[in-house]
């Protein structure tokens, strides 16, 4: 077989495999018989063709991985026809890959011993309460199916779920069941990555959706930047029932060092599927911590301090489920949550007057929002009749913020006459 980079190749004698990728930049692409040369062209004379074989005549395959390659046609960035500098030796690309834009298509046989360690592995942490939720997981379980890169492994954290997870994960390929008692999120992605085998993680949440081209574009940014421990894109939202929203969500801003950024509160990764991170990156920061319901920011915030990003703005490459039942709408954990996340970062901040102001005013920002949603907890609790957890909230409320529990007196009764009864 022949190996094609630009106008030079080189003769290649590999052992018997199917796997080809034809990875063009132009118009055309032939293939002859197993018995004779393959070979590639296009209209300008420059084609790519790449077997992922043990080695490549008496050179390792990790010099033929660091090959860099030419594009041909890199004027279409919502295809992502630019080609990846460095080609990953197990990179996995389904059929499907052409209908997101992809100029080629690699297969790695089932039986190649590439398929022991995966190129990226999904981890999701599960904790479902009700056979809708693990309808919802069947739903992002299938989105992972449809990805156009295919050389990925799930792992699924049951994390003590009243509702086994297994039973939902059983018919998907290349999952994998782990199961420990309930301890959070932050604690069932440290066990994921205890399990995974990947060189690039993925954080999924168990209702959110994988748009198609998700791990291929994370593996594309990735690869065209290989100073960047991690890549961040687009995302798109929907409702609870997976109806699209009336809104548009504006793609992540095309920056490198975001630690200021996301400590100020600039713009936010949400969810954290919209991020695929080197596996020596997580390990790095030590994975997840609990701060009792901030745990990916404060994680942001720890890689971001001490990597580099790609942040890239086309394709969206993940689906955010909205719903106020999320963990994240609780006010009052939130409030506590997000102090302890922003007082581990003053340390690093100290004495530096840019990185000062901006701790305050993320800190500003996020405590305004999450009172805010302290508020829409004691409407919805005393909506539900449930007047103990109300009153807790009207307690914190009227402690952090007395013109918000004002305006609130104002239009609710109900809150009124609860808080007399507040000390």
């Amino acid at each position: 077989m022949w190996l094609l980079l630009g106008s030079a190749k080189e003769r290649l004698s590999p052992p018997a495999m199917t796997g080809v990728v034809c990875w063009l930049a132009g118009e055309s692409c032939q293939q002859e018989s197993s018995s004779r040369k393959r070979r590639a062209r296009t209209g300008s004379g420059q084609a790519f063709i790449f077997r992922p074989f043990t080695n490549v005549g008496s050179r390792p395959l990790e010099r033929v991985k660091e090959a860099r390659l030419r594009n041909t046609r890199g004027d279409n960035p919502r295809h992502l026809n630019r080609l990846p500098a460095v080609v990953p030796q197990s990179l996995h690309l389904s059929p499907l890959a052409f209908r997101a834009g992809f100029r080629g298509v690699l297969s790695v046989p089932s039986s190649s011993p590439q398929r022991d360690r995966p190129l990226v592995s999904i981890i999701v942490p599960c904790h479902l309460g009700t056979p809708a939720q693990a309808d919802l997981l069947a739903e992002t379980l299938q989105t992972v199916c449809a990805q156009t890169s295919q050389d990925y492994e799930m792992i699924l954290v049951d994390d003590g779920s009243p509702v086994p997870v297994a039973p939902v994960a059983a018919t998907y390929p290349w999952a994998t069941t782990v199961h420990q008692d309930n301890a959070g999120p932050a604690v069932a992605r440290n066990t994921g990555i205890a399990r995974s085998r990947g060189r690039y993680l993925v954080f999924l949440d168990a209702d959110d959706h994988l748009l198609p081209c998700a791990l291929a574009a994370g593996l594309d940014a990735l690869v065209r930047h290989p100073e960047a421990g991690f890549a961040v894109g687009p995302r798109e939202e929907m409702t609870f029932e997976g109806e699209p929203v009336s809104w548009s969500v504006a793609p992540p801003p095309p920056q490198s060092s975001i630690y200021l950024p996301l400590l100020r509160f600039d713009w936010y990764i949400i969810p954290p599927s919209s991020v695929m991170f080197r596996r020596e990156v997580v390990e790095a920061v030590g994975g997840f911590r609990d701060p009792w319901g901030a745990d990916d920011l404060d994680f942001y915030l720890r890689v971001s301090h001490r990597f580099t990003a790609c942040c890239y703005q086309a394709p969206a490459v993940t689906r955010y489920r909205r719903y106020s039942t999320s963990s994240s709408r609780d006010g009052e954990r939130m409030l506590h949550s997000i102090r302890s996340v922003y007082a581990r970062q003053w340390a690093l901040v100290e004495g530096d007057p840019e990185a000062e102001a901006a701790y305050d005013l993320g800190l500003r920002r996020l405590t305004d929002i999450f009172l805010d949603c302290v508020v829409e907890n004691i409407e919805d609790r005393l909506c539900l009749g449930d007047r103990t957890t109300a009153l807790r909230s009207i307690r914190v409320l009227m402690a952090e913020s007395p013109e918000r529990w004002k305006a609130l007196l104002d239009r609710s009764p109900d809150a009124a006459d609860l808080g007399r009864a507040a000390p």
